[in-house]
Order: C-alpha cells, then sequence, then structure tokens
C-alpha cells in the first residue's frame, strides 16, 4: 500500500525536507526550489503543497478541508456543480495566487519537513490506500503546525492513473480507508450519519446498475464491490 511503501522510502532519506511526489506528476519550472524557500521562511509550517493543474492547463483541486457529512453527501448525491466546488464540499477557491492555509493536500504532492516527522511520526500503515495524508495531517496539525499550498508552484497531475485500472477494489479500499479515519478522528454521531448516508448511496447505485446495461460480468463486479461496502 501506499503509505507503507512511502515509509519504506522515508527512512532512507537523510535531508531536513521529504518531498513525497506521485509517480503520475510532473513538476514545472522551479516549483520545489519555491515550496523549500516558503517552508526555510516560515518554520512554523510543517507541509506545504503545490496547486496542481491539469495536463491541459487547467486548475486542479490539490487542497482540501478535512471531510465534512456534505462531502459524505455529494459523493453519492451530486447536485450543481457549484456546490460541488465549494467549500461544502471541501474545495479552496482555485484562483488564487498568495500562498494560503489549508487543512490538507491531495497525497500527490506533499513537500514535509523532517521535523514534523519526528515528532508526529509517519503516515499510519493501517490504510492501505486512500486517507493516510488526511489522517497525517490531522495529526500535524494537532501537534501546532500550519500547512499551506502555494499557487506559484505548479505541478501537473495526471490522476489516478494506477487506482482506475483496479476501480471496484479501490472503491472498496476508499471506504474502508474512510472508516479507520473516522474512528480514529470524529465522533460518533458523525460516524453514524456517515454509514447512513453512504447505506443510502450504495443502495440507489445497486438499484441503478441494471439500468446502466454493463456486460454481465463487470455488472457483476460492481454488484459484489457494493455489497461489500455494504458489509463494512
Amino acid at each position: 500500500g501506499f503509505a507503507a511503501a512511502t515509509n519504506q522510502g522515508m527512512a532512507r532519506c537523510s535531508g531536513r525536507y521529504l518531498f513525497l511526489l506521485n509517480p503520475d506528476t510532473e513538476v514545472l519550472g522551479d516549483a520545489p526550489a519555491r515550496l523549500l524557500a516558503f517552508m526555510d521562511t516560515h518554520p512554523r509550517v510543517g507541509m506545504a503543497t503545490g496547486q496542481l493543474i491539469n495536463p491541459d492547463g487547467t486548475l486542479q483541486h490539490g487542497a482540501f478541508m478535512f471531510p465534512n457529512l456534505w462531502m459524505s453527501f455529494f459523493d453519492f448525491f451530486p447536485l450543481n456543480h457549484r456546490l460541488a466546488d465549494s467549500s461544502l464540499n471541501g474545495r479552496y477557491p482555485l484562483e488564487q495566487t498568495a500562498p494560503f492555509e489549508i487543512d490538507h493536500p491531495l497525497g500527490a504532492s506533499m513537500l514535509v519537513r523532517r521535523e514534523v516527522v519526528e515528532r508526529v511520526g509517519s503516515l499510519d500503515e493501517a490504510f492501505f490506500m486512500y486517507c493516510e495524508e488526511i489522517d497525517w495531517c490531522i495529526r500535524i496539525k494537532k501537534s501546532g503546525w500550519g500547512i499551506y499550498c502555494l499557487p506559484n508552484a505548479r505541478i501537473i497531475h495526471h490522476g489516478g492513473q494506477s487506482t482506475r485500472q483496479t476501480a471496484p477494489a479501490m472503491f472498496v479500499e476508499l471506504h474502508k480507508s474512510r472508516s479507520l479515519l473516522f474512528r480514529k478522528h470524529y465522533s460518533p454521531f458523525f460516524r453514524w450519519t456517515h454509514r447512513r448516508i453512504v447505506r443510502l448511496g450504495v443502495r440507489r447505485a445497486l438499484a441503478r446498475l441494471e439500468s446502466r446495461r454493463l456486460p454481465p460480468d463487470e455488472a457483476r463486479t460492481w454488484r459484489e464491490t457494493y455489497e461489500a461496502v455494504l458489509a463494512l
């Protein structure tokens, strides 16, 4: 999984900073130098990320607020696209020019201070895939460090190049990881409500499966996938 493999890499690093960068990214220009300069001049910032962009040059959301129940709802019941791009869905405005504080970056690009890793610990290897960076950032924030996004440090992110190859399995892993994250950091009321939103959404997806006219094997795979999520 991502967390265990990344920890192996971090254990072999010796610098003051560690730069976690996914293989489906392309660093543009002097983005790493901009991140380093910002961290060097802001000693209470524990992690920084750049502005992710799509291969066509459009801006991509790569900085997020910590999960909320609206985000759980929008996952299964998408409404107006403006709501999906709003703070209700954990998004920050894309058109920003100055560095701004965030809750957590997408795990595709994270520059973290070694001192933070030594104090907070590395990624939790109980997460196989997904949410490990959110858990890490919650711990970093609780320890008093800031986390920032730098719009002028740009990185192309192709996105999902590995996980889309096994989409049904990754859908289950996503919900396993969310369950673990919420058990670690969220209230019983939040977990109770989230579970009910997921159950409603998955049952709706099961009911609509027949109308999608998928090949029999693919339909069976997705039916088993949805049932596995309901069983979590």
